[in-house]
């Protein structure tokens, strides 16, 4: 069964959208007044484009075959079978294709951001894939924010919701 859900960054926090929006029409402005119309149209858009996450829903899919991120043109996915670590923050979870930590780590994998108290099944559905996996238990943090490690047998506290 899969589990579906959507988050809106811009809806959560408008002043951000209204900020990040006023720099857009600047930067297009002085775009268009230094250089010429194509230049501030092109910056317009690089600004709009890189904060996308502000303006457009991110929706999460999470099935038995992987999970997917997508937001407006920019898709995401990643099967269970590549996933070697996942990392827990307080927003949500990061799914990597690494065994440890890297700095490459920002630009590869999945992260899945917690939507309205949906948290308790993200994980839940995380840990189904993996329980009892060391390959993947242990290397992950608890959101505590201690840099606690899960233990082995972590994925028996989360339970499905029904």
């Amino acid at each position: 069964m899969a589990l579906e859900w959507s988050v809106d960054l811009g809806a959560d926090e408008p002043r951000k959208r209204l900020i990040v929006g006023s720099v857009a029409v600047i930067v297009g402005t002085i775009g268009s007044l230094v250089f010429s119309p194509w230049y501030g149209l092109i910056g317009f858009g690089l600004v709009l484009g890189s904060t996308a996450e502000l303006f457009l829903k991110q929706k999460y899919k999470v099935t038995d075959q992987g999970v997917e991120r997508k937001c407006g043109l920019s898709s995401t996915a990643m099967e269970w079978e590549q996933v070697k670590s996942f990392y827990e923050d307080p927003e949500g979870v990061k799914l990597s294709p690494f065994d440890t930590p890297r700095r490459s780590d920002p630009f590869r994998g999945v992260y899945l951001r917690f939507g309205p108290n949906n948290r308790d099944s993200v994980l839940a559905k995380i840990h189904e894939h993996f329980n009892g996996d060391s390959r993947i238990l242990g290397r992950g943090t608890c959101s505590g924010g201690a840099g606690e490690t899960l233990s082995e047998g972590s994925a028996g506290n989360y339970e499905t919701p029904t």
